[in-house]
């Protein structure tokens, strides 16, 4: 009977230590961009109205892209249309707050400016 009781002690410490080990795993977290870091011209110009007299999301991510291709290329950043948004109390004819998605590799939020023509 004691050899009994021994083994199912033993089974379950061993049970219980493995989940313990199991549950307990670190997931690594990738050390995100600030968008301040990537997005330095905040002047956009002139850009094509869209729809409610706005620029479309594209158009300003379009310009932000052209403004600092070489600077990303250089840097290997990968910022796409993904990335960001623009909430809409924050999207007027001559401004836009671009912020980082949360499941993107970016963080924080920048003011950009542009002139609708």
């Amino acid at each position: 009977m004691k050899k009994i009781i021994t083994l199912l002690t033993s089974i379950s410490l061993t049970a219980s230590l493995s989940t313990f080990a199991i549950s307990c795993g670190k997931k690594e977290e990738q050390a995100k961009t600030i968008l301040g870091n990537i997005i330095t011209n905040l002047d956009l110009g002139d850009l094509q109205k869209g729809e409610n007299d706005v620029p479309s999301k594209e158009t300003i991510y379009n310009k932000i892209f052209e403004l600092h291709k070489e600077k990303w290329e250089e840097n290997n950043i990968k910022f796409t249309l993904t990335d960001f948004s623009i909430p809409l109390d924050s999207w007027k004819n001559t401004y836009a707050s671009i912020e980082a998605n949360e499941d993107s590799s970016f963080t924080g939020k920048v003011l950009v400016n542009y002139k609708t023509v």
